[in-house]
């Protein structure tokens, strides 16, 4: 898709502008916020997006170059006070509004210094951008319950409105965000999230009954249309990663594909993306002796990954609980392997036996169980139709349950009150 996204009609719209706040926008290992905001887009809504950082320095993708027109970014790090400064002088009482609230939250995260500081630290972005609010703005919605929703609350205290939020997987697994849910759920006029252990997580740390109603589970989901099925896979090759980050439990992978090696199983294993992991999971291949078996190409365009995980035999991805608390929620890179119809194998954790059912599907195994891993890996690569019959049922269970147009009805019906 290329050009600005055309307006359809909309079943359920906002009268006047949503703004989102989220980190980077876009950011690549978020295609999911790109393909709902042009969906939305599509749908009739006027979108604004406050990015709390600057966009990528190169997009790759199309439709996420059509949608920077969308975004508004932090201005340069010298003109962020200044522009705050403009704020308060120009609605005091507001902006008042919005410092308490900003303060509050900072203090309530005392037990976490650097979520408080950092919080802190966001506060003139989001004076600034209370200032540059559309007059029409009428909802205000934060992707990831962390610093994007700190954010969205100050210019929420700032409008004297109400503000909603999704959350996804770090912003509530990470024990440093979680302590704050609580009064964030409370605060919400609505709370949406991806996953139905996500779903469960955050009714049980709503306050009271009415604050648990206002959690809503809604799928991301893909234009399962646009990505054809595989025809001429590499029945040796193994798609791991999308990011290198500890809960992906990619250190597992390169330990699992050793023991694949020992066992004189064919196979050839490629690990996308980049993150802190890198250094030592280079270590581990050579150490292991898996130099030319196990690669790390880095981070890759979308385009390029929907093309591998379309030749792969398999797409393992062993996540775990990393040592912050954090976990996945259901992987995109999931999703798009089932839309490829590329088997899975995957981990007992979290949302992901929502989608990957055992032998239906996927395989599953315990999160860190290399053993299994290496067994489940060798199912698949010497069974091809093994692969075929779970590949072509995950499929199936994205057109389903995750077609983009309609799970953003869904979600256009709870941004607009419904």
């Amino acid at each position: 898709m290329s050009g600005a996204p055309r307006a359809v009609p909309a079943s359920a719209g906002v009268n006047g502008t949503l703004v989102l706040v989220t980190g980077q926008f876009p950011e690549p290992n978020e295609t999911f916020i790109v393909r709902e905001v042009g969906e939305l887009a599509r749908r009739g809504f006027d979108v604004t997006v406050f990015a709390l950082v600057p966009p990528p320095a190169v997009i790759p993708d199309a439709e996420a170059r059509a949608l920077v027109p969308l975004a508004v970014y932090p201005p340069g790090r010298g003109r962020v006070l200044g522009d705050a400064w403009r704020t308060v002088r120009r609605a005091p009482g507001p902006a008042l509004r919005a410092v308490r609230r900003g303060l509050a939250d900072a203090i309530a995260a005392f037990r976490t210094p650097h979520i408080a500081l950092r919080q802190l630290a966001l506060l003139p972005l989001g004076l600034a951008y209370a200032g540059r609010l559309p007059p029409t703005a009428s909802r205000l919605h934060a992707h990831f319950a962390s610093l994007p929703t700190a954010v969205v609350r100050v210019l929420a205290a700032f409008r004297g409105t109400s503000y909603g939020f999704t959350a996804h997987a770090y912003d509530i697994h990470a024990r440093a965000h979680r302590r704050q849910l609580p009064a964030r759920i409370a605060g919400a006029e609505r709370v949406v999230t991806c996953t139905a252990y996500n779903r469960d997580l955050l009714a049980s740390l709503a306050r009271n009954p009415a604050d648990a109603e206002k959690i809503v589970l809604c799928h991301h989901g893909l234009e399962v249309a646009a990505y054809t099925p595989g025809r001429a896979r590499t029945y040796d090759l193994i798609v791991g990663g999308a990011s290198l980050h500890p809960k992906k439990g990619l250190d597992r992978l390169v330990a699992a594909c050793a023991r694949l090696a020992v066992r004189g199983v064919a196979f050839q294993c490629v690990l996308v993306g980049e993150g802190p992991e890198r250094s030592r999971l280079e270590k581990q291949i050579r150490t292991l002796g898996l130099e030319g078996r196990v690669d790390l190409v880095g981070r890759l365009p979308h385009r390029d990954v929907v093309a591998l995980l379309r030749r792969a035999a398999v797409l393992a991805h062993p996540s775990v609980v990393d040592r912050r608390g954090s976990m996945d929620g259901i992987p995109n890179t999931i999703l798009e392997a089932f839309a490829v119809e590329t088997p899975v194998v995957a981990t007992r954790l979290s949302g992901i036996p929502e989608v990957v059912l055992g032998d239906q599907t996927g395989l599953l195994v315990e999160p860190g169980d290399v053993a299994g891993l290496a067994a489940a890996l060798t199912r698949i690569l010497r069974d091809p139709a093994l692969g075929r019959r779970l590949g072509a049922a995950g499929r199936a269970l994205v057109l389903e349950r995750f077609d983009l147009r309609r799970n953003v009805e869904q979600l256009a019906g709870v941004l607009s009150g419904g």
